[in-house]
C-alpha cells in the first residue's frame, strides 16, 4: 500500500461501554504510532465521548443496514471525504454496511472485528469487500476458521494501556483508601475483589454472589465490587439484599477509568462462560492483580493456571479465591507474574503494530 495509511474506524451508535472503550484504545493507539486514525459514529453514541478522551479525531455518520443503494454511494463519498485507505469495521451493522458499498470503494482496504458467532460474516465479506477478519482470541478465530475458511483470518487481542496501568498502580494506596472510605469506612484493611463484566446471564456474576457469604465468614474483610451493566443488575441487587450483603457487595456504573478500580484491587474475578476476548482480565494482569477464571471461553489461552493466574476447573471459586485472600504471597506473585505476561502480549504497542501490518497487508 504506497498511500500513507489513514485508518477509519466504523461503529454503530448502538453498543455498550466496553466495546467502546477496545475501539478507542486502538484508535489512539495508532495514532500514537504515527497513523492519521479516525473514529466514525453518530453523535449521540457514547463511542463519540471515549473518543473525544482518547484524544481521537471523531467524525459523524449514523450506520444503518440500509438496502438503498444510494446509501451506499452516500458512504462511500464519505469514505472518501476523511481519505481513508483503510476501513476497520468493529459490529456487524458497520461489516454490513462496509460490504454493500464495496462497489463505490474499489481501492479501500476492508477489515473487519469479529466478537461472536451469532451473526454470520455476510456472503461477500469474505470476497473482494473485506481482506481481513480479526478475532481476539484464538478461541474465536478457530471457530472461525472452521465455519468460514482461515485465509483471512488473523487474531489480535484487545490490549491494555500500559501506561495508564502503571500510572493508576503509583497511585494504588490513594485509590484503596478511596473506595474503602466510600463503601466500607468500618473495614480495616479490607481485600478487594473486583469482577467487570456485563451484568447479563452468563456471566457467572450470580453464583460469585452465591458464595459470598461463606467467603465473607472466613475473611470478614472482604468486599466485592461489580463494575458493569446490563438486565441482570435488578436481580442481582435482588440476590444481595436477600442474602443481606448490603455492606460487602457494591455495583458500580461503567467507568471509563475502569483501570484505576483494577489498580486497587487484590484480586481480579470472571465467571464468565463465553468470554472471546478477555479484554478485562487483560487489564487486570496489566496492573498487577491475580486472576482466578473459569476454563471457557478464552482465559487458558490468555492466563499461564498457577503462574499467571488460577484456572478454576471444578467450579469450585469459593477455595481458589479464598486461597489467594489467605496467601497474599502468593497472590501478589501471581499477579507479579501476570504484569509481566501482559506487558509482552497484551500491550498496545504491540496491538497497534499487528493492526498496521494487517491495515497494509504485510
Amino acid at each position: 500500500m504506497d498511500e500513507p495509511l489513514r485508518v477509519l474506524h466504523l461503529a454503530s451508535h448502538d453498543g455498550n461501554w466496553e466495546p467502546f472503550s477496545r475501539i478507542a484504545g486502538l484508535a489512539a493507539a495508532l495514532r500514537a504510532q504515527g497513523l492519521t486514525s479516525i473514529i466514525a459514529t453518530h453523535d449521540h453514541s457514547r463511542l463519540w465521548e471515549f473518543a473525544e478522551a482518547a484524544g481521537v479525531d471523531t467524525a459523524e455518520y449514523l450506520v444503518e443496514r440500509s438496502l438503498n443503494p444510494l446509501r451506499w454511494r452516500e458512504f462511500g463519498n464519505f469514505v472518501k471525504a476523511q481519505g481513508a485507505t483503510v476501513v476497520h469495521a468493529h459490529d456487524a451493522p458497520s461489516a454490513t454496511l462496509l460490504a454493500r458499498s464495496r462497489m463505490f470503494l474499489p481501492t479501500i482496504r476492508g477489515v473487519t472485528s469479529r466478537y461472536d458467532l451469532d451473526t454470520p460474516i455476510e456472503a461477500n465479506e469474505h470476497a473482494a469487500s473485506v481482506h481481513a477478519v480479526v478475532c481476539p482470541s484464538e478461541a474465536l478465530a478457530a471457530k472461525f476458521r472452521e465455519r468460514d475458511g482461515g485465509d483471512r483470518v488473523s487474531v489480535v487481542y484487545d490490549g491494555v494501556n500500559q501506561p495508564a496501568a502503571d500510572r493508576a498502580g503509583e497511585e494504588r494506596d490513594t485509590i484503596r483508601a478511596s473506595y474503602r472510605d466510600s463503601v466500607c469506612p468500618d473495614k480495616e484493611k479490607p481485600l478487594f475483589i473486583i469482577a467487570i463484566s456485563p451484568l447479563e446471564a452468563n456471566s457467572g456474576l450470580d453464583k460469585l454472589i452465591e458464595i459470598m457469604p461463606d467467603i465473607m465468614a472466613v475473611r470478614p474483610q472482604t468486599h466485592f465490587f461489580i463494575m458493569g451493566e446490563g438486565g441482570m443488575r435488578p436481580d442481582l441487587e435482588r440476590q444481595i439484599r436477600i442474602t443481606a450483603l448490603e455492606r460487602d457487595v457494591t455495583i458500580l456504573e461503567p467507568d471509563k477509568a475502569f483501570i484505576r478500580l483494577l489498580a486497587g484491587a487484590d484480586l481480579f474475578v470472571s465467571n464468565e462462560q463465553n468470554d472471546v476476548s478477555g479484554m478485562m482480565v487483560q487489564a487486570a494482569m496489566a496492573s498487577g492483580r491475580a486472576v482466578v477464571l473459569p476454563a471457557a471461553g478464552c482465559y487458558e489461552e490468555l492466563v499461564e493456571d498457577d503462574k499467571t493466574g488460577v484456572i478454576v476447573r471444578d467450579a469450585n471459586f469459593k477455595d481458589a479465591i479464598l486461597d489467594l485472600l489467605q496467601n497474599r504471597t502468593r497472590r501478589e506473585h501471581l499477579g507479579r507474574l501476570a504484569k509481566a505476561r501482559a506487558h509482552k502480549l497484551f500491550n498496545m504497542e504491540t496491538i497497534a503494530a499487528r493492526m498496521t501490518a494487517i491495515y497494509t497487508g504485510a
